[in-house]
């Protein structure tokens, strides 16, 4: 006869290997699982990234193909509003302004959306070279006056001390991103007028040019001013405003110039104006 304790010892070596094979089936099941989670994930994030990427090939193309009719109704239509095409009346005139304006405020959208659409597929060209920003700026405030005294404010380029401050730009580019900051600071703003400012600072062995435009206008409410460089965004005060807009050119000023290796941000009040900021490396 077996001896009992050596019986129960024997038993339990039995129960212990078959706890052990339950658990390493259990485990090799749940390995299993894991991995065929991981495969749907992946082939899930696969399907996502080729979602969006034909999304933003749709985009291109879509712009690509409107804005060479938009192109064609806008020219139409400046032909009618210059006579060139017959007489018109006044309610005719009114009906042909209305066309003319939304056309340009479409056609402006359509390139918002292929310059986005070209950064996000890395496709949007940047040709750098040494320029001097200071006759740049002064160009494009020059360009914006004609808007700027229609809605009678003031706007001046506070010229610094220095006659040249080179950077390693696209030079098209940086145009844009003025453009659209003194267009904003005109466009919400209905007394006083805007200032243009250049300031050099030096820190940790770099110098760096700070670009900043400065309004009289509406301000930004605090709770927004993390968010007006997110695409499509437009805050509460722009709407009551009805200042109609894509909300697409701070997201493209950003893009630009993080491209430029400078950064971009503001300081503003609901009701005190704001302050564009935008800073870029100085080269020799």
């Amino acid at each position: 006869l077996l001896n009992p304790s050596a019986s129960a010892w024997g038993l339990w070596q039995i129960v212990l290997i078959v706890l052990i094979t339950i658990f390493c089936r259990f485990l090799a099941l749940e390995i299993k699982r894991q991995r065929e989670l991981k495969i749907q994930a992946e082939l899930k994030e696969k399907e996502l990234e080729e979602a969006e990427r034909l999304g933003k090939e749709f985009i291109t193309l879509a712009s690509h193909q409107l804005l060479t009719p938009l192109s064609i109704i806008r020219g139409f239509v400046s032909m009618l509003k210059a006579g060139d095409l017959g007489k018109l009346s006044p309610g005719q005139k009114n009906a042909i302004n209305q066309i003319y304006n939304n056309s340009v405020k479409m056609i402006h959208l359509v390139e918002e959306l292929l310059t986005i659409s070209r950064m996000e597929t890395g496709k949007l060209p940047f040709y750098f070279k040494k320029i001097n920003l200071i006759p740049l700026i002064s160009k494009v405030v020059s360009s914006v006056k004609p808007v700027s005294y229609a809605k009678k404010l003031f706007i001046k380029f506070q010229k610094p001390a220095e006659e040249s401050i080179f950077i390693n730009a696209d030079p098209e580019k940086i145009e844009n991103v003025l453009l659209n900051l003194l267009d904003n600071a005109i466009k919400y703003t209905n007394k006083g007028g805007v200032t243009v400012k250049l300031k050099i600072k030096k820190a940790k062995g770099k110098t760096e040019v700070i670009v900043s435009i400065s309004d009289t206008g509406v301000g930004i409410p605090v709770e927004y001013q993390e968010r007006i460089f997110q695409p499509f965004f437009r805050g509460k005060n722009i709407l009551e405003l009805d200042k109609r807009g894509t909300g697409l050119g701070l997201y493209i000023a950003k893009s630009f110039i993080q491209k430029h290796n400078g950064k971009i941000w503001a300081e503003s009040a609901k009701g005190k104006g704001s302050t564009f900021y935008f800073s870029l490396p100085v080269i020799k």
